[in-house]
């Protein structure tokens, strides 16, 4: 099954709000600029590791075009105009048994409860693919993405290498198989 087998639906935040989960496609090359306008550099230094303000032309490309074989890429979008409110990405290993998360979220949108979904939604992906574990590097003075991860049951270690950044980890528990294939 490829990683990129998502579909478009409609959800409601914990603070009754609605918006667009859909794939990221190479038409969001652009707005993924208008979403780093809209972020603080506080929030793009999170998500980046450094205070960008743009995306070069092969980064954009990148993160507008998932390789379908190893990666999902959920776009968050508003229901009215199609601009980008966060966007979440889970890419897999070579062995296709670990994968590497990264989220943002535009910062006008941060405690609205949109973080909290497109994680929750790449863990159920993660685990939908037969992943056994779900990591991500998160900065230190990163204090929202680490309870959130926490409260998805995200264990934080120290990082292998860096010493501004933690490792957080989660153990994903196999789906169930379902009577049809049994």
């Amino acid at each position: 099954m490829a990683m990129s087998d998502l579909s478009s639906e409609i959800v409601t935040l914990r603070d009754g709000s609605r918006v667009r989960l859909r794939p990221v496609t190479p038409e969001d090359g652009p707005r993924l600029q208008d979403l780093l306008d809209h972020m603080s550099l506080a929030d793009i230094r999170h998500r980046f590791f450094a205070p960008i303000r743009q995306l070069s032309p092969a980064l954009s490309w990148h993160l507008s075009h998932p390789d379908p074989r190893r990666e999902v890429a959920i776009a968050a979008v508003a229901i009215e105009d199609e601009h980008l409110l966060g966007v979440a990405r889970l890419a897999a290993d070579e062995a296709g048994r670990h994968a590497e998360y990264a989220l943002t979220v535009r910062t006008d949108m941060k405690g609205h409860g949109l973080g909290y979904l497109l994680l929750g939604r790449l863990v159920e992906h993660g685990r939908r693919h037969g992943f056994r574990e779900i990591w991500g590097d998160v900065m230190r003075d990163n204090d929202a993405m680490l309870l959130m991860a926490r409260e998805h049951g995200f264990a934080v270690v120290e990082h292998p290498i860096e010493p501004d950044l933690l490792r957080v980890r989660k153990t994903l528990e196999p789906l169930a198989p379902s009577p049809d294939r049994q």
